[in-house]
């Protein structure tokens, strides 16, 4: 039973966690900033494997880059815009709420409430699931508002993003692995007198 409660928590507080750091991450990314490279208002969720996942990210349903690329109409790009604003509005609501259900987590977590936990995290997994469904509602949208050849282009466009991406987080974790390595090079050192003898 305390292994079952103890993996609970760890779960919701992963999750709370990763969705936490998409949502800084997102939140420092773009920002309408023309530095960025976000136009002002385009808030969306990302195309597939795209960025965005948690409640509260923020992406493109189509990434500014892949716009120039697909050549969009002037109809096409007014539906985009569109259907953009209404994805929006339902993050935003989504993302509100998961806020509240993870300071909910934390105060459960505080006072050792066990059934808190657990109703709480179930509704984290829902808020999460509800964004996921949104972002797969958005990419069917984008399909039908697209023709052939641009549906082509643009997944293309998303699986270098996404090799990309996997290039980039091979590379930290790399970045990482080395650091732990002299970290520990660094622990066995301790406690030793000069010239690493004890």
């Amino acid at each position: 039973m305390t292994t079952k409660f103890n993996k609970l928590i760890a779960t919701a507080c992963l999750v709370s966690l990763l969705t936490a750091s998409i949502v800084f991450a997102e939140g420092e990314r773009g920002r309408g900033r023309p530095d960025r490279g976000a136009p002002r208002g385009r808030m969306a969720l990302g195309g597939p494997g795209g960025r965005g996942m948690g409640p509260g990210g923020a992406g493109r349903l189509i990434p500014p880059g892949a716009m120039k690329e697909l050549e969009l109409t002037e109809d096409q790009g007014k539906e985009i815009d569109a259907l953009q604003k209404g994805q929006k509005e339902k993050l935003e609501e989504l993302s509100k709420s998961h806020q509240d259900l993870r300071k909910k987590l934390q105060e459960a977590i505080e006072k050792g409430d066990k059934s808190g936990v657990t109703e709480t995290a179930k509704k984290i997994g829902t808020n999460i699931g509800n964004t996921a469904l949104l972002r797969l509602e958005a990419n069917e949208k984008i399909k039908e508002i697209l023709n052939d050849e641009q549906e082509v282009k643009l997944a293309e466009y998303n699986k270098k993003r996404a090799e990309k991406r996997e290039m980039i987080r091979k590379r930290m974790e790399k970045r990482r692995n080395k650091a732990g390595e002299a970290d520990k090079g660094r622990r066995r050192g301790r406690g030793r007198g000069r010239g690493g003898k004890e």
